[in-house]
């Protein structure tokens, strides 16, 4: 707690998240065979780990910058940099953490939000069912729908990295 009161630009580290979710897209893509298709997804996870890796880099050198500093008060990339970091923190967290939608709520214990990306946490179960089955069918639209969440929200964010460089390249 103390870090956060003490630093200009706040602590969090997106580059992390950014991987994690890129890794874990291609676990499941790996996982479920080719029965969902989640190219889009992945190619917005590259996108945005990429993305991701300029912004970290900018955001230590920042870091370093203000150390020294006594007082960062009105500094515009402080600004920018903390608030880029806030808008991809509430795009990114149900995306990663939450099988609910953004103003949604997750049950207490459960077992889909022990891994990330855990709206796709029942693509383990296409395997289990037959592709001509209701179950199946039912499923795999709900899966595309929730593959299309994660899309939009990694798209979004790697969007909103975009343009804090470019108005950071302005300032």
């Amino acid at each position: 707690m103390v870090r956060f009161c003490n630093t200009a630009v706040l602590p969090y580290d997106h580059l992390a998240v950014a991987k994690e979710l890129k890794d874990r897209l291609e676990d499941i893509a790996s996982s479920v065979g080719g029965k969902l298709n989640l190219s889009r997804a992945r190619r917005y996870a590259d996108e945005l780990l990429k993305n991701a890796q300029v912004l970290h880099g900018h955001l230590e050198a920042l870091r370093k910058e203000t150390e020294r500093m006594s007082s960062w008060k009105g500094n515009r990339k402080v600004l920018l940099a903390n608030r880029v970091q806030m808008k991809l923190s509430r795009i990114l967290h149900p995306v990663n953490f939450s099988v609910a939608n953004r103003y949604g709520f997750d049950h207490y214990g459960l077992t889909a939000l022990s891994t990330p990306i855990p709206c796709l946490y029942e693509t383990r179960n296409l395997g289990n069912l037959f592709p001509s089955s209701t179950e199946y069918r039912a499923l795999l639209t709900h899966l595309v729908q929730q593959a299309n969440r994660v899309s939009d929200g990694l798209c979004e964010a790697s969007e909103v990295i975009e343009n804090t460089l470019e108005d950071w390249r302005n300032t």
